[in-house]
């Protein structure tokens, strides 16, 4: 518990000079919030979610994929879940296959319609600019 007291000194070795030469990759994983760091990359990645994580196996292994509603407190997982079907589904490319609102966040349906209405206008080729 002493070490923890004492500002900026653990011990006579223990004390680590950040290193200059981090490459650009190295700086931005160092900066990534941990909540983006430890998310979920694929639905079997997702924990105590095993009904939710088994329909959405078999939605992904069919042919026709339904669309879905997520819904639930706070802190879930609902987020986490389909962002980790979208990475599986659609790869590197899926910040631009997939469209993230927040009805509560966006103030007015007006914002709301216009942002579906370009979205579910792009075709599968089109990149969207963020």
């Amino acid at each position: 518990m002493q070490a923890f007291l004492k500002i900026g000194k653990l011990g006579a070795g223990d004390t680590k000079k950040p290193s200059i030469s981090r490459t650009k990759e190295e700086r931005n994983e160092s900066l990534t919030p941990w909540i983006e760091k430890y998310r979920p990359r694929t639905v079997e990645d997702v924990v105590e979610q095993a009904e939710v994580v088994e329909v959405l196996k078999q939605c992904m292994n069919g042919s026709d994929f339904p669309n879905l509603l997520f819904y639930g407190p706070p802190g879930t997982g609902k987020t986490s879940t389909i962002l980790a079907a979208a990475r599986q589904l659609f790869g590197t490319m899926y910040k631009e296959r997939i469209l993230e609102l927040n009805a509560s966040d966006e103030r007015g349906i007006q914002v709301v319609r216009d942002k579906v209405k370009s979205f579910a206008q792009l075709t599968a080729g089109n990149m969207r600019k963020e």
